[in-house]
Parts: C-alpha cells; structure tokens; sequence
C-alpha cells in the first residue's frame, strides 16, 4: 500500500518544522505535537478495544465525518488510549522527527492487513481504510496547528 500524504507530504512538512514554531492554538511544543502523533500511529497499530466514550447511536455519524473532508475541530479531546498510556518524550525535534517518520511504514503495514481491526473510543469499530483516514486526518490536524499545511 502507498498513501503518497504520509510517505511524502508529511516528511516535506515536518521538516519545515523547527523549536521556535509556535502553535496556532493549543498549548503543544513542536517536540510534543511530533512524539503526539509518534503515540497515534503505535495505538493505530495496538490491538486493544479501547471502551467507547460515544453512545452507539452516534457512531454511523461519527464515522462519516471521519471519513468525510471536514477537519477534526481545534478543541478535540485526547481519546482514551492516549491518556491511558505514555510514550517516551524525544530527546529534540529531529529526533522526535525520525522516529515518527520511521514507525510510518509500520503503521502502513498493519493497515493493510485483511484481518486489521481496532475500536476507537469516538469511531467505534474501524477497519484499516478507516484507521488510515483517522490518522492522515489527525496528521493534518496538527500540522495545520503549526502552520505546516492547510485544514
């Protein structure tokens, strides 16, 4: 599989990135969005049914706004599998850098699989087209936040 935003839109980005960019809202260093989306594509690559914060009801709407065009909001909350687990903060930005461009190929690897699967606490059940669009989604989210691509 090739996603031509993750293996190439994304590293031209993340290396116009330096320390002193600050954020156009939220509170996040540079170091800390970069090891944030580090965190995203291993949970994306986690097994674990992390447990649902939205009633079942809503999930067919949720779901198409994940794979619809309109960007996650500014304000969005951190999912459970975020606070429930940590990763080790990056010694500096590039290095923070590399290693998110580096687990990139794993992340698209374990979406590919015919059997992926992984349950989101605000998407439900996601498949790996769906979990792909959660992360280029989430990606330009934050991207935006420093000013590196459009949402």
């Amino acid at each position: 599989m090739t996603d031509t935003f993750l293996l190439e839109e994304v590293p031209v980005a993340m290396r116009r990135l330096n320390d002193d960019v600050k954020p156009l809202w939220g509170e996040m260093t540079p170091v800390q969005m970069v090891d944030h989306l580090y965190h995203a594509l291993l949970l994306g690559q986690n097994r674990e049914d992390w447990p649902l914060r939205q009633p079942v009801e809503k999930l067919p709407a949720l779901k198409q706004f994940l794979m619809g065009p309109k960007p996650f909001p500014r304000s969005a909350d951190k999912p459970v599998g975020f606070i429930e687990t940590e990763v080790d903060s990056s010694p500096n930005l590039n290095a923070a850098i590399e290693r998110f461009l580096n687990e990139v190929p794993s992340l698209m690897r374990a979406v590919s699989q015919p059997n992926y699967r992984m349950v989101h606490p605000d998407f439900g059940v996601l498949n790996g087209e769906e979990a792909l669009m959660l992360n280029r989604k989430h990606i330009r989210h934050h991207l935006a936040q420093f000013g590196l691509m459009e949402r």
